[in-house]
């Protein structure tokens, strides 16, 4: 919101920037928001899913490399046990043959179950190459985005006089100009973040605002989650803070 002043006959005319009309300006402002959150939804739910998977194939890798361990294990006590019986045992010849024969039996089961494994371990092998592929193509649907989001903010600085900021505390630092008529180039910005709680707080104000004005914007944009609209505020009570 622009906001609406008298003009005064003893200030210096107001550039035609500064008589951008409000529409435009909120327009810019809802659909940048917009597109940062379809952007970070997508991410979020792509790094989920892509955790989800692996931990799941992770989990499932383990549990069959455990079950081969315990077959082969299980057949060498076997076979241990057998040999030790034809040694002691050699005239039970026919009795050990029939028992051999059983046990490779469960050796040729074993082998058809461990082939089994292993195209299990491939197929889930190729699975993950496919989810590398998606993930790559997401990343760089990702910069593309990006790289449109950049322009949207040149836009806000050349056309609107705003840009954003980011801090080190991974606070948004919002800076405006055009919005003193006596000082065009004059900044005003407060800088947001994101708490613990998944709420919006204010930690920067210049010049400083009502603090209950400002609560009041937050409280608007932690239920709403319409940051434009505390944009709007915020450049709206900045510009009424000059009258």
């Amino acid at each position: 919101y622009m906001g609406h002043f008298s003009p005064d006959l003893n200030r210096p005319a107001i550039a035609p920037m500064y008589n951008i009309k409000a529409e435009a300006f909120m327009e810019e402002i809802t659909r940048a928001q917009q597109e940062l959150n379809v952007w970070r939804d997508a991410q979020i739910s792509s790094a989920a899913a892509l955790k989800a998977s692996y931990s799941e194939a992770q989990r499932n890798f383990k549990l069959d490399k455990q079950h081969i361990l315990e077959v082969e294990a299980k057949l060498v006590a076997e076979t241990q046990k057998k040999k030790a019986v034809v040694e002691q045992r050699r005239i039970a010849q026919r009795a050990l043959d029939a028992e051999i024969a059983a046990l490779k039996q469960q050796l040729e089961s074993a082998e058809v179950t461990r082939s089994k494994m292993e195209v299990c371990v491939i197929t889930e092998r190729e699975s993950v190459r496919h989810r590398t592929l998606a993930l790559e193509e997401a990343e760089r649907n990702r910069e593309k985005s990006s790289i449109e989001l950049e322009r949207g903010v040149d836009f806000f600085r050349t056309r609107l006089g705003l840009r954003f900021e980011s801090r080190a505390d991974n606070g948004l630092r919002m800076v405006f100009t055009n919005i003193d008529p006596m000082a065009f180039e004059r900044e005003f910005f407060f800088t947001v973040i994101v708490s613990s709680e998944n709420k919006y707080e204010l930690i920067e104000c210049e010049p400083a605002l009502d603090t209950s004005l400002t609560g009041t914007f937050l409280d608007q944009v932690n239920e709403s989650n319409d940051l434009s609209f505390f944009v709007r505020c915020m450049r709206k009570a900045f510009k009424d803070s000059l009258f």
